[in-house]
């Protein structure tokens, strides 16, 4: 949860006490707890035709567009068993709406990735949904749909800060800069989208299984993954494996291995120096056994990335106490207010500082056809405002502690104030249950 400190504008001339310099250190702190809070890898759909089906839907949610973020990223791609019949995948926005656009459309082998400029939609929820289409039931293929996001479009931008040198006399441009960073900043608050949490097993007969798949933007802050799985047998040699870069873009590593029935709830650290800044890798979750004819299921409850430790380039620069320089009036005291200006350098920096909204998918077992009983969405409280979609949802946390959730009735959405919940800090792991359940993000 970000709670930014309102500064008004400075003005050449003002006498600027202690506080407002507090005010804009506090703002910093703020937003680098924020760069270096977990968040959920997002999940994602890989999959073929099931049976002899021509058109299958792929991926499947919702997407809350707010009015500063409304550049849209999407990524999908197909592979044809045969090309002279090929497979077809199209992506659509506000599905079945009155709005509604096709963002893009491949076939055969190919892929397509992209922005879609969604300004010409109002703030609101919108259906997102891909559909794989064959014109012949026989010829199969697999189809991939990452979660869509959108990034801010909003008019503030970020200035670099100027260098605070000793003896140098304050000027209220100076401290403008710091307020308008910290205005910016503030607008790049993403709101919290789920994990989508899944348990399901082997359909046939195969060796392996990949039951959950997700891609991750990869941030150098955040290689420790957190998670929560179990087993359900490892008779058979059955083991559950987690896997970041499965692909082997950079080098496919395994994070978990779990070789024992139960539940495990642990962290791991991926490779220091391994994998590049921004770029798209593949996380999964897989069964694989050494007897085909021996089966087991297995429950991925959550997974999140997070920083080892907090980043290292932000310093903290601690209370200012009265009587205390900080703008250069006694030699080596710039350095209070130096550090406004390498702080927001640094936050502007960070992965966990770009405004990513991500779309999400509909918490149903739609890999195997149907619903399959109650699904859940596992979330970390970062914001205030819970927005939802579906009916008979129970939101729990703690040992026991629930609370049931209006239906949605008529409404694109409803909102809870998760403030109205007691022993529900923010930081607290809570989940949302129920057999249809559509739709969930938090919004500071």
């Amino acid at each position: 949860m970000v709670t930014l400190r309102q500064i008004p504008a400075f003005e050449d001339g003002q006498a600027l006490g202690r506080l407002a310099y507090s005010a804009l250190f506090d703002n910093d702190q703020a937003l680098h707890a924020w760069a270096d809070r977990r968040w959920a890898v997002p999940n994602a759909v890989v999959r073929g035709f099931i049976g002899t089906e021509t058109t299958q839907a792929l991926w499947d949610g919702y997407h809350l567009l707010r009015s500063d973020a409304k550049t849209l990223h999407y990524a999908i791609s197909v592979s044809s068993n045969n090309p002279a019949e090929p497979l077809t995948v199209a992506l659509y926005y506000d599905y079945g709406g009155s709005g509604q656009v096709k963002i893009a459309e491949i076939s055969g082998t190919d892929s397509a990735s992209g922005t879609y400029d969604l300004s010409g939609f109002a703030a609101g929820l919108y259906r997102v949904y891909a559909r794989m289409n064959r014109t012949d039931g026989n010829h199969g293929g697999s189809a991939t749909c990452q979660a869509p996001y959108t990034t801010y479009s909003g008019s503030r931008t970020f200035t670099t800060p100027p260098t605070i040198t000793d003896g140098a006399v304050g000027a209220a441009a100076t401290f403008n800069i710091w307020r308008g960073n910290d205005l910016y900043f503030g607008e790049q608050i993403s709101l919290n989208a789920p994990h989508l949490r899944v348990s399901r097993g082997y359909v046939g007969n195969e060796p392996s299984l990949l039951i959950w798949n997700g891609y991750a933007i990869h941030c150098p802050d955040h290689e420790r993954i957190y998670y929560r799985v179990s087993l359900s047998s490892a008779a058979g040699g059955n083991v559950l494996k987690g896997i970041y870069d499965y692909d082997a873009l950079a080098s496919k590593h395994v994070f978990a291995t779990i070789s024992a029935a139960g539940t495990v709830e642990g962290y791991a650290d991926l490779p220091a120096s391994t994998y590049s800044a921004g770029a798209t890798y593949r996380v999964v979750w897989q069964l694989s056994r050494s007897d085909v004819y021996t089966g087991t299921g297995a429950d991925i409850q959550y997974m999140f990335l997070g920083p080892a430790a907090a980043n290292a380039g932000f310093a903290v620069p601690g209370e200012l106490v009265v009587g205390q320089y900080a703008y250069g009036d006694t030699a080596g005291e710039d350095t209070r207010a130096e550090l406004l200006s390498d702080n927001d350098s640094n936050l502007n920096g960070r992965q966990g500082m770009i405004r990513r909204d991500y779309a999400v998918r509909k918490a149903e077992y739609i890999d195997l056809g149907s619903s399959g009983g109650q699904w859940h969405y596992r979330l970390i409280r970062q914001h205030d405002l819970l927005y939802y979609r579906g009916s008979g949802i129970t939101l729990r946390w703690g040992t026991d502690e629930s609370q049931p959730l209006d239906d949605v009735g008529s409404d694109d959405y409803k909102i809870f104030d998760l403030r109205q919940l007691s022993g529900m800090p923010p930081g607290t792991i809570y989940y949302l249950d129920s057999s249809n359940l559509e739709f969930a993000a938090e919004v500071g």
